[in-house]
């Protein structure tokens, strides 16, 4: 008997189990047009309460050091000091700098691969959140309309706001100056990377498919997403309001298109930008250019492409519960 197998159904909920079938329309236009159905409301007490034990967990690890390193650094910001926030580590000698730097990435990044750990052992799988990467046509037609309605729109927005009615805020200061530029650029795709991966999978994905399990309303989820992904921005100040409305926007566009993919790959790409920008002015143009056209042309061509029509099915995700092995007797004495 395969031991993997039996810890795998022995642990399988049948109320976690993916739903059978697919949607008459998986293409991109198909999940904007009709929506996706939300998580499915579980019903077992026992369940519920565990999700909720193991949602705290995973938000700890993540809300809870962020979110009080973004009051710190707030606090330095108002008082004048130097802010510590960020991922360059302030060591000395470039090889201890690089790798402290991938180790800080990878520290950030880790509630993400528990997010995914805990998906794939209870029997959901990534594709429970979008994280599967079988529907990939759908998710590059998805890309231009979120790097553009969901990045740069609202955050352009948002900053109009704060110039017309001069609010005062904060930006995040250069790194250390004893860094050579290439390690600070290091750093950035590094922090970049780590934080576009780990905030989209916790608060986007996990934390909006577990809130919907539980019965929450719909305002409800939205509020406390929205809530925790500005939680970690406070350090911005006034200059969270861009911020304020990417997240809310980005919420809403999530429940209805269900794919966490091109949210990830955009929030990279708009750190990327906005962070290179201010060491390379000439990037930030480039990379937003360069991103646009790219994304449109790959939405053109992907935009009508359903799994379906084109003969392909969900790889290594099951359509029922698989039924539990028999029990062994316990061997004679």
């Amino acid at each position: 008997m395969d031991v993997g197998s039996t810890i795998e159904t022995d642990l399988l909920d049948p109320e976690l189990a993916p739903v059978d079938g697919d949607p008459a329309d998986d293409s991109a236009a198909g999940r904007l047009a009709h929506g996706w159905p939300a998580a499915r409301v579980l019903t077992r007490p026992r369940t519920r309460r565990l999700l909720g034990v193991e949602l705290l967990v995973v938000l700890a690890m993540f809300l809870l050091q962020a979110g009080v390193e973004a009051v710190l650094a707030l606090i330095r910001q108002a008082q004048g000091t130097a802010s510590s926030y960020g991922y360059l580590p302030q060591v000395d000698g470039w090889g201890f700098e690089v790798v402290f730097t991938v180790l800080a990435g990878v520290i950030v990044a880790s509630p993400a691969a528990l997010v995914w750990y805990l998906l794939v052992r209870n029997g959901e799988g990534p594709a429970a959140i979008g994280l599967d990467w079988w529907r990939w046509r759908t998710d590059l037609a998805l890309m231009f309309l979120t790097f553009s309605c969901v990045f740069l729109l609202p955050q352009l927005g948002g900053g109009l706001v704060v110039r017309v009615l001069h609010l005062h805020g904060y930006t995040l200061g250069a790194s250390s100056g004893h860094q050579a530029r290439w390690l600070q650029t290091f750093g950035l795709i590094v922090g970049g990377t780590a934080s576009g991966i780990v905030e989209e999978v916790v608060v986007l994905g996990y934390l909006v498919r577990r809130l919907e399990q539980r019965g929450w309303a719909t305002w409800a989820v939205v509020a406390v997403a929205f809530a925790s992904r500005a939680s970690y921005h406070l350090y911005y100040g006034w200059n969270i309001l861009p911020i304020a409305c990417w997240a809310l926007v980005s919420i809403l566009v999530y429940r209805r298109t269900r794919r966490l993919w091109p949210f990830i790959w955009c929030h990279i790409i708009w750190d990327l930008t906005v962070s290179l920008g201010h060491s390379y002015a000439s990037w930030a143009a480039v990379i937003v250019l360069s991103c646009s056209v790219a994304t449109f042309t790959v939405m053109f061509v992907f935009w009508r492409w359903t799994p379906r029509a084109a003969g392909h099915r969900p790889l290594g995700v099951p359509t029922t519960v698989p039924p539990a092995p028999p029990r062994l007797p316990p061997p004679p004495r």
